[in-house]
């Protein structure tokens, strides 16, 4: 009622005026009015340069994430491991190729170098762009764009292949690699990309084309525009009945089923040696001579010395190194593919 007495009815008993105007600077409403106005004098000036400071720190973490990514794509592209067995800043050896890039970096990015700086000084207490949660962030993130640009450069092309084939890592564990073909619509050029690696523990042909399914569901591509699919001899991959192939038939017939070049190529060459008794020998004996020489070490140092002086110690000419023969037989392998 005070408000309203001072806004908009007139007020004229001056006799309780006093009590009146008393009233009125305990009410709510000329509290939060008051409040309002301190408010918006004093810290109204103070907002630009907030809005200022959020900014620069929003360009400058953008600056930072920027190198990480940089860093991630190097060691991604050399085939380099990321983590190190020791990474704690008190450590003064290798703390793993990652943290070691990244103290690198900080020598040429201001930026980088303060972040660094702040960790080092307050450690969990400031925000960390290095941890191994935002690193392996940083490379699911990557990974999905990757994914991305080949979902769209396969949407383009319309029709596509699938290469698969399975190896046991370092911790024996069955790896299945999906490897995807297509052609660019424009150039005509044929890419062959990795697009995704599962562990498969059970290799039977059902299991694999379950594994097949949910990988194409995970990078929105489809089955219908699948055209051609290629694996090794394997009854579980190339077998008419409940083999990977005939059940990829099944569900488009288009999906034609050739057997891997280079896994037949290899499979021939093998045959070929072991008909001939000369071959076997040739073989035997080279892998012989390559446990004589390359299995001794004074052996090899008279290997090399009799090329030096072989070629006069000349530059033009690099020394040769014995290979085992499996390793011999598989480049030429590959080369004849």
């Amino acid at each position: 009622m005070a408000l309203k007495s001072w806004t908009k009815d007139v007020f004229s008993t001056w006799i309780n005026g006093l009590a009146r105007i008393i009233n009125y600077e305990v009410s709510t409403y000329h509290i939060t009015s008051t409040i309002k106005v301190k408010t918006r004098t004093k810290c109204l000036p103070l907002l630009p340069s907030m809005e200022h400071k959020h900014k620069y720190q929003i360009s400058i973490n953008r600056q930072i994430v920027f190198e990480l990514i940089a860093i991630v794509i190097f060691l991604a592209q050399h085939n380099l491991g990321f983590r190190g067995h020791n990474e704690k800043w008190s450590n003064a050896l290798l703390k793993g190729n990652f943290k070691d890039l990244v103290l690198l970096m900080t020598k040429h990015s201001g930026s980088l170098a303060e972040n660094i700086t702040k960790l080092q000084s307050k450690g969990k207490k400031e925000l960390s762009f290095i941890s191994w949660e935002r690193l392996y962030q940083l490379i699911d993130s990557i990974a999905q764009d990757i994914a991305s640009q080949i979902q769209t450069n396969v949407k383009q092309s319309k029709f596509f292949s699938i290469v698969f084939d399975s190896t046991f890592d370092t911790s024996r564990k069955e790896q299945v690699s999906f490897i995807i073909r297509y052609v660019c619509p424009n150039t005509g050029s044929i890419f062959e990309r990795l697009l995704a690696i599962r562990e498969s523990p059970n290799t039977c042909g059902s299991y694999l084309f379950s594994l097949f399914i949910n990988v194409m569901k995970n990078h929105n591509h489809w089955i219908n525009d699948l055209v051609g699919q290629s694996y090794d001899g394997a009854s579980n991959m190339r077998c008419m009945y409940n083999g990977l192939q005939d059940l990829v038939k099944a569900k488009n017939k288009r999906a034609t089923f050739v057997w891997c070049h280079a896994h037949r190529l290899n499979l021939v060459v093998k045959e070929l040696v072991l008909s001939s008794v000369d071959s076997i020998n040739i073989f035997g004996n080279l892998e012989t001579l390559y446990s004589f020489i390359w299995c001794a070490k004074k052996r090899v140092a008279l290997y090399r010395q009799f090329q030096e002086n072989h070629y006069n110690n000349s530059k033009k000419h690099q020394l040769m190194a014995l290979k085992r023969m499996y390793l011999l037989l598989g480049g030429l392998l590959i080369q004849h593919h």
